[in-house]
């Protein structure tokens, strides 16, 4: 615990998930990702079901964790609101609601990210079309048929679309 601790108090960034369990649907995990501008990158699992009894060592050193991973100027990436995310595992103290976390939800940049994703083929991929467009500077024909591309169907997500 206390190598991930020191790597995540030299992290500032995380991506952020929790499922349910399944018949209650009460939070039963919740899934860590650090960032670090340098390999390697850590997930943490805290399976809510498997742990010890809170007066021991490791539930302060689970709270020093989230403590650090909450802290101002940090960046938290989620699916869900944060809210419905993490607010149930307050009853764990392992955090103070609201939490000061710079968070950024990746519902609304997914279909930026998937429209970017999608181009894939040589037609258009960007290295492509810079070189194309450079080999062509005067060529309307050239330029027409860089933004032709038929090797997908389009996005069906809508931007800032959930």
């Amino acid at each position: 615990m206390q190598k991930l601790i020191n790597d995540v108090r030299n992290c500032n960034e995380f991506t952020f998930d929790t499922e349910g369990e399944k018949s209650t649907k009460q939070l039963a995990l919740i899934q860590i990702q650090t960032i670090p501008q340098q390999l390697p990158f850590f997930v943490i699992l805290v399976e809510l079901a498997h742990l010890s009894p809170i007066r021991l060592l490791i539930h302060l050193q689970i709270k020093q964790l989230f403590e650090l991973i909450f802290k101002f100027r940090n960046n938290i990436y989620f699916w869900e609101p944060l809210r419905k995310e993490i607010y149930p595992a307050i009853v764990y103290q392992w955090f103070e609601w609201p939490i000061k976390t710079s968070v950024v939800n990746l519902q609304l940049k997914f279909a930026d990210w998937y429209s970017w994703a999608l181009s894939h083929c040589e037609m258009c991929s960007l290295s492509n079309r810079r070189n194309a467009i450079i080999n062509a500077i005067n060529s309307d024909e050239q330029m027409n048929l860089l933004s032709k591309c038929t090797c997908h169907k389009p996005s069906p997500y809508r931007p800032n679309e959930p």
